[in-house]
């Protein structure tokens, strides 16, 4: 949990620095507002709606220590499934 733990803090300092909106769902969003639930991924919606948030994005995700491709996060956001699986 403590690398888990890690990579929350990671990805709001980086994601707060970048100026992008953002917000977690999930188990972990469960569990904050009391409802624990187990949990080994990090689900969060965050809002891109330019070119130049999507850099940003991608500045911030690999702040966070986490691999990005930009096609990747393209692809998605052109595609009626926005939802993109990294890792770190």
């Amino acid at each position: 949990m403590n690398t888990l733990k890690n990579l929350v803090r990671r990805l709001i300092a980086a994601l707060r620095e970048a100026g992008l909106e953002y917000a977690f769902t999930g188990a972990l969003a469960a569990s904050f507002y009391g409802v624990p639930r187990t949990t080994v991924d990090v689900d969060i919606m965050i809002r891109v709606s330019s070119e130049e948030d999507v850099d940003k994005l991608i500045s911030a995700l690999k702040r966070a220590k986490l691999k990005v491709e930009k096609e990747a996060i393209i692809r998605v956001l052109k595609s009626d499934y926005r939802i993109l699986t990294i890792s770190d």
